[in-house]
């Protein structure tokens, strides 16, 4: 069942935002923002499956097309990880809505609800079952599941609210300093070095490390590192020289290496093979995608993993210039929102997270049908 689309303001939604964190997708469904006015004003939309409120309409109604998330602008990022997502407003405040640790104290939510306690809050993301926010200061807060001290604050109990990870100073302060994937974070550190905990197995730091780590290690192999995307149980880093390294699930190819890593797992980061000039990373449950440019100025998407095998090859879908932004569901989907304000999605779209209108699932980029005004 669909339902109509939302209007918004003619004089205040803009065209689709393309700076990094501007589109995501969580298991079958998809948040993008706006593109902010002259007061910094945006909106944020929202489309597929809503039976839980993820579509952060105050309904439980599914949408083909993008919807107006209620009450929630000057937004200047977006992460969505299965059931539910998260907002970065720019005065440092966090919102979520949705099903899952939304960091309230509350399981589910209708409409975006503010995060407590965190009000400086420069970089987010959403894992499986908790999250991750890195603050102004460098330090890092987080919620949610903590079976396997995913939390980071040394402990392995749940946390509905924010608590403070153990020691970490430092973190970058930019766009992709925290990943968090189903039972591991990641943080970039601003000296271009990475930290993890959680799952022993998803750090990439070799197979001594114990089954739970519950507060940050360094991962070895890896500097000069500028953005880091988990969804599940894989992790990719974007180097300084657009060459892009990562570790964990390689079943199906999820990093681009070649092989696939024996036994279908990274324990130490391995490279992308061929990946050059990449500009933007995301990560699905089983594929991987990334954003680079090529040598007419040009940005294109390329992928790895289900459906596209162990070496990266070329997604077919070029933007003719940046910047841009590129989210991944944890299902298997993909947007991209382009300069000129539009935006595209490839995939599946069983509920209609590609927002275009249908639940057809596309094999190339289709246009999303811009239910947001201009």
């Amino acid at each position: 069942m669909t339902m109509g689309v939302v209007a918004a303001s003619p004089a205040l939604a803009g065209p689709a935002q393309s700076a990094p964190g501007s589109v995501d997708g969580g298991h079958d469904h998809s948040v993008l923002v706006t593109k902010p006015d002259s007061t910094g004003y945006n909106e944020v939309y929202a489309s597929g499956s809503n039976a839980v409120g993820q579509l952060g309409n105050n309904t439980t109604v599914n949408s083909t097309v993008f919807t107006k998330v209620r009450n929630l602008t000057r937004v200047k990022a977006v992460s969505a990880n299965y059931h539910y997502s998260l907002a970065l407003k720019a005065d440092g405040t966090v919102w979520a809505w949705g099903k899952g640790h939304l960091g309230t104290g509350f399981s589910q939510s209708s409409v975006p609800v503010q995060v407590p306690g965190i009000t400086n809050a420069v970089a987010i993301d959403a894992g499986i079952g908790h999250a991750v926010a890195v603050l102004s200061d460098g330090t890092v807060k987080t919620w949610g599941a903590n079976g396997q001290g995913q939390l980071g604050n040394g402990t392995t109990t749940d946390s509905p609210t924010p608590v403070t990870v153990t020691g970490l100073t430092g973190a970058a302060t930019t766009y992709g300093a925290a990943a968090a994937g189903l039972s591991h974070s990641v943080v970039v550190l601003a000296d271009g070095t990475v930290k993890g905990w959680g799952d022993g197995d998803a750090l990439g730091a070799g197979e001594s490390v114990p089954e739970s780590v519950t507060t940050p290690i360094a991962v070895p192999g890896v500097t000069g590192v500028k953005e880091a995307s988990a969804k599940f149980t894989h992790t990719l880093v974007r180097l300084a020289d657009g060459t892009v390294k990562g570790w964990g699930n390689d079943w199906n190819g999820n990093l681009g290496d070649g092989t696939g890593s024996p036994g279908g797992w990274a324990p130490t980061p391995v490279t992308a093979i061929g990946l050059t000039a990449v500009q933007g990373l995301a990560t699905g449950q089983h594929h991987s995608a990334v954003l680079r440019t090529n040598s007419g100025g040009g940005w294109e998407v390329w992928n790895m993993g289900l459906g596209f095998g162990h070496t990266p090859v070329s997604g077919n879908h070029s933007l003719p210039g940046g910047p841009a932004a590129i989210g991944a569901g944890s299902g298997a989907h993909n947007l991209v929102t382009h300069a000129d304000g539009s935006a595209w999605g490839r995939g599946d779209n069983s509920t209609g997270e590609l927002g275009v209108g249908d639940t057809t699932a596309r094999n190339t980029f289709t246009a999303v049908l811009e239910t947001w005004s201009r």
